[in-house]
């Protein structure tokens, strides 16, 4: 009797840990296989490199905008020692040291500055912001052909059809 309750137990035990495994259909396993392929990762990140091009070209055209600040702070501190007469109408008078001593505290000195240029013409510049708006066309096809390589990889057929009802279809959100 005690044999019989282990083994409804453990049986037991069993079914409740293999109930908080969902089982995957082949889509779902297909779309996540998708989503951590490397070459769609590289192809992703291709694209949007290439579409990033165009911004930068174009900002390259915007004025260029430069602010500096400085805030200097200072303490000093200066002593001299000098012979004075006593008495300066007396010749004889004695003379005596005089300790003289100059003190600035806190001194500030505050500087801004701005400057702003803008280019008026650059050949260069212009050659990259055509290069760019060419390349954002070819980061839009070419990210987009790049899945069915997989085809050669070994996924289903049935996964690439468009629209077909319970398969993948272009899981790429694109």
């Amino acid at each position: 009797m005690r044999v019989h309750a282990q083994i409804l137990a453990g049986g037991l035990a069993l079914l409740l840990t293999s109930v908080a495994a969902w089982p995957a259909n082949l889509v779902e396993v297909y779309e996540q296989a998708l989503r951590n392929d490397p070459l769609i990762r590289e192809a992703e990140a291709n694209r949007l490199a290439t579409l990033e091009a165009r911004p930068q070209a174009r900002a390259n055209w915007l004025p260029q905008l430069v602010a500096t600040g400085s805030i200097e702070r200072s303490d000093s501190e200066r002593s001299q020692i000098f012979m004075q007469q006593v008495d300066p109408l007396d010749p004889n008078s004695a003379v005596v040291p005089v300790n003289f001593t100059t003190r600035a505290d806190g001194v500030e000195t505050t500087a801004y500055s701005i400057r702003l240029t803008q280019s008026v013409f650059r050949w260069d510049r212009w050659v990259a912001l055509r290069r760019a708006g060419r390349g954002g066309g070819r980061a839009r096809v070419g990210y987009r052909a790049a899945p069915p390589g997989l085809r050669g990889r070994g996924a289903p057929r049935a996964l690439y059809l468009p629209g077909a009802q319970g398969t993948g279809g272009d899981t790429r959100g694109a």
